[in-house]
């Protein structure tokens, strides 16, 4: 299994309600619409006072090559350009963070 994960952060003069709300209700269904290897999406952060991000968004892939393809679709295409122009509306991009796991299983000897 083959994970990145995005850490998102709202704009500044948004709340945690606000984000979360246009995040679930707009933003999470268009880019399951427009990313055909989109298998799993939003986790708000709940929990922290002030965490530096306000959602993990979660992207499983089967292989690397399904993360390239949707990466090529999302930079080089208008779904791309549909899901940055939504993004900017109330996502501080600047701050965004990703981290990508290439999910295995350990050979460590546990016997």
């Amino acid at each position: 299994m083959y994970k990145v994960m995005l850490f998102v952060k709202r704009k500044p003069g948004l709340t945690h309600e606000q984000f979360r709300d246009r995040y679930e209700s707009g933003h999470a269904p268009l880019a399951v619409q427009q990313l055909p290897h989109l298998r799993n999406f939003i986790k708000p952060v709940r929990g922290w006072e002030d965490p530096d991000f306000d959602c993990v968004t979660e992207f499983w892939f089967d292989d690397e090559n399904g993360w390239k393809e949707t990466s090529k679709s999302y930079v080089n295409s208008d779904v791309g350009k549909i899901l940055i122009a939504d993004e900017d509306e109330f996502m501080d991009r600047g701050s965004m963070r990703m981290l990508i796991a290439d999910e295995r299983v350990s050979e460590i000897n546990r016997g």
